[in-house]
C-alpha cells in the first residue's frame, strides 16, 4: 500500500473514531437536536410556598408501538400517607386520553387513579419503579405528542438558623432529555431571598414570581436550591432542623458548584473540539 493510501486510511480511521466519540458523549446529538425516539419537548413546573408543585410534561414519541408507559420518578419517598421523614405526596394526575394514571409508592404499592380496571395492577407493578408516577397504555403509544399533568405536595427537609431556611428541591436526576424547561416559584409572601438552579439556567424575577428557564440534557441533575426567610417554616409542611450559618454554607456550596460546572463544561467542549480538529491537524502535518 502506498504512503498516500496509508495516510488517507489513517485519517479516515481517526475521523470515524472521532465521530463515534462525539456521538457517545452527546456532541453530535447536541448539534443535531438529539437522536432520542422519545423525549420531553417541554417541562413546566409551578411551585407554591405551601409545597404544592404543579408539573406539565409534553412528551414527543417518534416511534409507534414501542412504549407503554410515560412517567416521572422521585428520589424522595413517594407516599399517599403521611410519613415521619421528608417525602413527596401525590395529589392528582391528568393523563392523556386512553391511558391509566398510576403511582407506585416507596413500599412498592401500586395505586390506579381515575379507573377501577385493577386487571392492569400486576402489569404496572412489574414494570414501574418505586417512587414512580405516570400513565400506562396497555396497547402501547402511537407516535405523537402527549401531555401529562401532575400535582404533588412536597414535604422537604428545611435547614434553618435564626435568619434563613434552606430548601433543595431535586426535580429529576435520571430522566429523558428536557428540551425546554420553565420553572416558576410563586412568592406572593416574599419568602424567597435567593435562588439557584442546577444546572445553571436563566433566573429572573417577574413580579411575585421567580422564573427559571433553560434545558436539561438526558440524565443530568435538575434541581432548584432556595434560601427562604425563616417564616417559611410556618407555611411549608416540611421537616426543619437547626443548622448554623445557613446562608454562608449555601453560597459557598453554590460557588464551588458553579466553578466545577464551568470547568467541566469547558473541558468537555475542548475535548470535542480536539476530536474534530485532530484529523485536520493530521492532514496539515502530512
Amino acid at each position: 500500500m502506498s504512503e498516500k493510501r496509508q495516510i488517507a486510511l489513517l485519517i479516515l480511521v481517526v475521523i470515524l473514531i472521532g465521530s463515534a466519540g462525539l456521538f457517545l458523549t452527546g456532541g453530535i446529538s447536541g448539534l443535531t437536536g438529539g437522536n432520542e425516539d422519545v423525549y420531553v419537548e417541554s417541562y413546566t413546573a409551578n411551585l407554591y410556598p405551601n409545597g404544592t408543585l404543579e408539573e406539565t410534561f409534553s412528551y414527543k414519541i417518534e416511534e409507534s408501538s414501542k412504549y407503554r408507559m410515560l412517567y416521572r420518578i422521585w428520589e424522595a419517598p413517594l407516599s399517599w400517607d403521611k410519613l415521619g421523614t421528608p417525602y413527596v405526596e401525590p395529589v392528582s394526575i391528568s393523563p392523556p386520553p386512553g391511558t391509566i394514571p398510576y403511582t407506585k409508592d416507596w413500599r412498592g404499592q401500586v395505586s390506579l387513579l381515575l379507573t377501577t380496571q385493577t386487571s392492569y395492577t400486576d402489569a404496572i407493578r412489574s414494570l414501574a419503579l418505586r417512587n414512580e408516577a405516570g400513565c400506562y397504555k396497555p396497547e402501547k403509544f402511537v407516535a405523537g405528542e402527549y401531555k401529562i399533568g401532575y400535582v404533588f405536595k412536597v414535604h422537604p427537609p428545611l435547614e434553618c438558623d435564626a435568619d434563613y431556611c434552606h430548601v433543595n428541591l431535586k426535580l429529576a436526576a435520571e430522566h429523558l432529555p428536557y428540551k425546554q424547561v420553565t420553572i416558576a416559584i410563586h412568592d406572593s409572601g416574599g419568602f424567597v431571598v435567593q435562588l439557584f438552579s442546577h444546572p445553571p439556567m436563566d433566573v429572573r424575577k417577574d413580579g411575585d414570581r421567580w422564573i427559571v428557564t433553560g434545558e436539561s440534557p438526558k440524565d443530568t441533575l435538575l434541581e432548584i436550591e432556595m434560601l427562604f426567610k425563616p417564616e417559611i417554616v410556618g407555611v411549608m409542611d416540611g421537616f426543619s432542623r437547626e443548622v448554623s450559618d445557613v446562608k454562608g454554607k449555601t453560597l459557598s456550596a453554590n460557588s464551588h458548584y458553579s466553578t466545577s460546572y464551568t470547568l467541566f463544561s469547558a473541558l468537555r467542549y475542548a475535548l470535542r473540539a480536539m476530536i474534530v480538529l485532530f484529523p485536520a491537524m493530521l492532514v496539515l502535518i502530512y
